[in-house]
């Protein structure tokens, strides 16, 4: 996990120590452990494709009123060991902020680790931890300041696969806005599986641009930033309630998480660099209820994107920067007693004129998502199915979801990718699945 990651979880362990000498009520001390068993299994010859145990525990310690601590930690187990195959190189994260892996099989994880200070009125927020931006559900338009990992591409809850970074936030209100700003050291990116894990990449969207009389006889390891401050993420948002609307406005300059590749001819082929490329994002959020219906939405601009192009031309030539605008609205109806119907639709449109590119430059997806609690909210029903208009592929996502007591609960679901093999969703088809969770508080 690092040297800073270890001195970190000394310290909080140290805290913990500590909070528990103290009498009860003066400590103000909590800690949650959940135990959780996720068995999938796919229409292949090697039906099991993960079998993954997660111990999950936070801590919270609140020694004053403007005093908080919280520490979170992940172990998981799964000797299946197809979602990460092997012992990741883990190159897409920061020193400081990488896993610490034990044989083939088993992984242990810092998520999050932070002070939160209350000084004169502003809210200080300082160490490893996930800034969520936009409400978007399933794919995302201004989620963008914490990096994601793929290894079971979108599948994951947000919460479980974003990747916290060690940040800086500071918070204030004054009158009726709510004002944050963010400074972001940590040089971690999106975690991309490899090609042999069950959920790598294998659509012409996310490869290099080799054209098909064309080798790629090396894949070089990418090349990231690597100055501390000058290379750091840095933002903020300003949030107000005004007639009747919730609006948000946000910048961040950063890195693009999801690197492009860099051609160059060697032994009579190409060799690809990824590299990552700085931009800056400007967006808006907001949403108000109507009668039975919330109506939200988000959109943002980002300048300087640099994309991959098709194959055509010199290989040193196929990358183009140009800007991207991005937008979901979405309306969320409960005109159903203990019903949700929620409707989304995304456009992704990169400004490159009659340049090619290896997706559309147009890109549409629709969600829906359904969810019906019954037996006092014991028993819950859900479906989400998301699309992409260009390819005509998809994924369709049921689940039921039963609570036997308040600290046990249990889910059966699946997630069956359909369409175009080289879309989003159909590169897919060969991993749906059918799963079982047991989730345990202890």
């Amino acid at each position: 996990m690092g040297d800073i990651s270890k001195s970190v979880a000394a310290a909080f362990a140290s805290l913990a120590a500590h909070a528990a000498a103290m009498p009860v009520s003066a400590q103000d001390f909590e800690l949650q452990n959940e135990a959780d068993m996720f068995i999938a299994l796919q229409d292949d010859e090697e039906p099991l494709q993960t079998s993954e145990l997660t111990w999950k525990s936070v801590a919270k310690w609140r020694p004053s009123e403007t005093v908080r601590f919280f520490l979170s930690t992940r172990i998981r187990i799964d000797p299946v060991d197809k979602l990460e195959p092997g012992r990741p190189a883990q190159e897409m994260r920061s020193d400081i902020n990488k896993r610490l892996l034990i044989g083939d099989s088993m992984e242990v994880e810092l998520r999050e680790a932070y002070v939160a200070l209350d000084v004169l009125d502003t809210d200080f927020t300082l160490g490893k931890q996930q800034i969520v931006w936009g409400q978007a559900d399933g794919l995302k338009v201004l989620d963008i300041v914490n990096p994601q990992s793929f290894r079971s591409f979108i599948l994951e809850d947000f919460d479980q696969s974003r990747i916290p970074l060690w940040s800086v936030k500071v918070a204030r209100r004054l009158g009726p806005f709510d004002i944050q700003g963010l400074w972001i050291p940590d040089r971690t990116y999106h975690e991309i599986p490899s090609p042999d894990a069950a959920f790598g990449f294998t659509s012409l969207r996310y490869l290099p641009p080799v054209g098909p009389n064309e080798t790629l006889v090396a894949l070089n390891p990418a090349q990231r930033p690597d100055r501390l401050a000058g290379d750091a993420d840095y933002g903020g948002k300003i949030s107000v309630f005004a007639w009747g609307w919730d609006i948000g406005l946000h910048a961040l300059r950063h890195y693009n998480d999801r690197p492009v590749y860099h051609l160059q001819p060697a032994n009579g082929g190409l060799t690809a660099t990824p590299i990552y490329d700085r931009q800056t994002t400007y967006g808006a959020s907001f949403a108000k209820p109507v009668g039975g219906i919330v109506f939200r939405g988000e959109l943002a601009y980002a300048s300087g994107v640099a994309w991959n192009a098709a194959p055509a031309g010199p290989p040193e030539e196929r990358i183009i920067e140009e800007g991207k605008f991005s937008y979901v609205v979405a309306a969320d109806w409960r005109g159903i007693e203990n019903t949700l119907l929620s409707l989304q639709y995304f456009q992704d449109r990169a400004f490159v004129g009659s340049k090619p590119l290896l997706r559309p430059k147009n890109d549409n997806f629709i969600t829906f998502y359904a969810r019906h609690e019954t037996l006092q909210d014991r028993l819950t029903v859900d479906f989400q199915w998301l699309t992409n208009l260009n390819d005509g592929d998809g994924l369709l996502r049921p689940k039921i979801r039963y609570e036997l007591s308040d600290s046990l609960r249990f889910m059966v679901g699946g997630d069956w990718f359909y369409g175009n093999r080289q879309g989003v969703f159909g590169e897919f088809r060969n991993v749906s699945r059918a799963y079982l969770r047991i989730e345990c508080n202890l």
